[in-house]
């Protein structure tokens, strides 16, 4: 599959997980569903379905389940009027089933799968050229952190393979601090494999899905593009800045 060099995701659809409680937020959302925090103004989920649409995906499916009501009333209610659909489940099923959970939503062969809490401004071109170039079942794209420790860090060797994952060490008492790779939570993954997970049970994405496919088909697009998830009140608090500070005419609105 090919796309037009400005609007690479012509032809994909993509698939927002939204469904996460965000723990670690409530102290400061008050029962909010986190992709509805605020930032500078507006919602953090419109600032993604922004960068998507102006991709080119035409069509989003919402994955849901906390505080679904929430999200499907700003769905209803964004000024663009995209077509959304929202899957919501009814227990949580984790990123993987949140994800199998959405099938029957998807049209196309390959699927743009993306956190709700996280964004980077990928080079999506680039990442469909990867995928498409190494036939891949799943492409990861890779954020260059200074400190891997909250995240885990992804090994690549150089034609692309993912090689191996690292878990977090953020628990381990002592662990020096190591600049490395993360999964950015931004994928493209062959809708066959989506098929093939297990339905109505909970799966894991990161824990359990990638690691399958490593030396099967997984591949990762690394990059120094900056990088932000907001998932704990100091990362919230510093997403309007990194919004700001991102170069004129890349800017999210």
């Amino acid at each position: 599959m090919r796309a037009s060099q400005r609007r690479p995701l012509e032809g994909i659809d993509a698939v927002i997980l939204a469904g996460g409680r965000g723990t670690r937020l409530q102290p400061v959302l008050k029962g909010g569903q986190k992709v509805l925090a605020d930032v500078a103004g507006r919602p953090f989920l419109g600032k993604l379905i922004d960068f998507y649409r102006a991709a080119g995906a035409a069509r989003i499916v919402l994955a849901l389940g906390y505080r679904s009501d929430d999200v499907e009333t700003f769905m209803r209610n964004f000024q663009d009027k995209a077509d959304f659909i929202a899957s919501v489940e009814l227990e949580p099923l984790g990123t993987g089933g949140a994800l199998r959970h959405a099938l029957s939503h998807l049209r196309t062969p390959t699927v743009l799968v993306a956190n709700g809490d996280s964004f980077m401004q990928a080079d999506l071109g680039a990442l469909l050229r990867l995928h498409c170039d190494r036939g891949s079942a799943i492409t990861l794209a890779l954020a260059l952190v200074e400190d891997t420790g909250r995240y885990g860090r992804v090994l690549v060797d150089e034609a692309g393979a993912v090689t191996s994952f690292e878990e977090k060490a953020t628990t381990l008492l002592g662990s020096p601090v190591t600049e490395g790779f993360i999964n950015a939570g931004i994928y493209l993954i062959e809708r066959s494999v989506i098929a093939a997970m297990p339905k109505d049970r909970p799966i894991s994405l990161e824990r359990e899905v990638f690691p399958q496919f490593v030396g099967r088909g997984l591949c990762a697009l690394a990059s120094r593009t900056p990088f932000i998830d907001i998932g704990t009140p100091e990362s919230w608090a510093s997403a309007e800045g990194f919004f700001a500070s991102l170069p004129s005419g890349r800017r999210v609105p």
